[in-house]
């Protein structure tokens, strides 16, 4: 099992990833955009852990929410996060088995909420339809 672990900013709502333009259709918001930046989006260091597209490695994700608050549903800020993860890691998208979401308070030395994400991947063994 390999394990992954990351701190990330908080990404913007669901609500505000995307936007309608006449004639183009979805795309980006700047917020998103930017997030995606300071993320680690443009070329940050992420490990890949899976470059071959037909890849069946099953993987789970823990994303603990430090400092947000109550005004926010958990489950807004899945969507970025785990596209983030398959775009850096190679990881497939519909090869993960579980994500588990917590929100908890700052520590004492901490002023900014933040993401603390775990990403296990199973790479001890194929997954059964690879055979």
């Amino acid at each position: 099992m390999t394990t992954l672990r990351v701190l990330l900013p908080i990404p913007p709502s669901l609500n505000h990833l995307y936007r309608n333009v006449p004639g183009r259709g979805r795309v980006v918001t700047e917020d998103y955009r930017m997030w995606r930046e300071l993320a680690g989006w443009a070329g940050a260091p992420w490990p890949r852990l899976a470059d071959d597209p037909r890849n069946r490695l099953g993987w789970a994700v823990v994303i603990e929410a430090r400092g947000l608050g109550h005004h926010r549903d958990l489950d807004n800020i899945c969507k970025p996060v785990l596209d983030l993860i398959v775009t850096h890691t190679g990881l497939r998208d519909n090869y993960c088995n579980s994500v588990e979401l917590t929100r908890g308070p700052l520590l004492s030395t901490e002023t900014v909420p933040y993401l603390a994400v775990r990403v296990g991947i199973d790479d001890t063994a194929a997954d059964s339809e690879a055979a």
